[in-house]
């Protein structure tokens, strides 16, 4: 969950703590202590978990007009799950609420550390883009700036975006019940089902957002996701269900952090639109979901639980594993 820090001295602790568990970012003690220290008296927020804190960000103003990330920092074990943008998301209806016109951020410019190449690819998948690298730092970390304009209340409709939000929930529980009552060692076409699931959600994982913006997962090696070519690498159950539930909460906030006007605007590197990317990946769940239920239909008798309908038909029969 998402919370504003008020407290000032829960605010120094929460850095420190974070940053401190970030060496491959955040090295220098002094540096580490500079932050803690001035964000004090900065707009913070955290992710927090069972009184866990597993990420946070800080913004500063640099004038009446615009303001920056001024440190982020989410845990490594916490990485891909989307603690980052929703911690964006509240970061940027702060902005929008004080009339900031536009945001900006820094960090190491790309292709000088791996660690650093994963940073620069969130904040482009965030919708940042770049503006300048400057001498900021030193020779060996220039410094890359990337700038984002903010946009008014008026363009900030969520009215398509609650209708996906739903259709993308809705279609994560039917892959939950297929998956709970599909047969993983059935074999489609010499492959068994659970690398069809595999495929499924990281096909989900890639290109629901952006795909020429995208991390593997630990667990990937290659052709896992190809299920017409031969792989060794076998999955545990505990690994897949770690991996649905890794890419639900990633998806789930990404379209939440959307607004009806990011729908038509095209992600970086990509000449899809984001609408495109979402429908097309909605499409591909309900074919594999429909064929996972269909081995079950026809090895058990059974018909698997789908929901298709509103809210309240969701609600309903939340929860049953068969249409019975």
């Amino acid at each position: 969950m998402i919370q504003k820090i008020e407290d000032s001295s829960k605010k120094e602790d929460i850095c420190k703590t974070i940053l401190k568990q970030l060496p491959e970012w955040f090295e220098m003690p002094e540096s580490i202590l500079d932050y803690a220290k001035k964000s004090r008296e900065l707009p913070m927020w955290a992710d927090i978990e069972n009184e866990d804190v597993r990420g946070f960000v800080v913004l500063k103003e640099n004038s009446p007009y615009a303001a920056e990330i001024y440190v982020m920092g989410v845990l490594k074990s916490c990485h891909r799950l989307g603690i980052g943008r929703a911690l964006f998301k509240e970061l940027y209806r702060y902005a929008q609420e004080a009339g900031y016109e536009f945001l900006q951020v820094k960090t190491v410019q790309e292709g000088h550390y791996a660690d650093y190449d994963k940073t620069n690819a969130f904040y482009k998948g965030i919708g940042f883009r770049e503006l300048e690298c400057m001498p900021i730092w030193d020779d060996a970390n220039p410094c890359q700036v990337y700038v984002m304009a903010v946009k008014k209340g008026d363009e900030m409709s969520r009215e398509l975006i609650q209708q996906i939000t739903y259709n993308t929930e809705v279609t994560f529980y039917n892959m939950e019940v297929a998956m709970k009552t599909c047969d993983w060692d059935y074999e489609i076409c010499g492959t068994p089902v659970w690398r069809y699931m595999y495929h499924t959600l990281h096909s989900c994982d890639r290109w629901y957002d952006n795909p020429f913006v995208f991390q593997e997962p630990e667990i990937h090696v290659p052709n896992l996701d190809k299920v017409d070519l031969e792989c060794d690498r076998v999955l545990t159950e505990e690994e897949l269900w770690g991996y649905y539930n890794q890419v639900k909460e990633k998806t789930m906030s990404f379209v939440a952090s959307l607004s009806d006007a990011d729908l038509y605007a095209k992600p970086e590197k990509c000449d899809r639109t984001r609408m495109d990317l979402i429908y097309a990946q909605l499409r591909h769940f309900n074919v594999h979901i429909g064929i996972f239920n269909g081995i079950t239909i026809a090895k058990k008798g059974k018909y698997p639980m789908v929901i298709g309908g509103p809210r309240e038909d969701f609600e309903k029969n939340k929860g049953k594993l068969y249409d019975e």
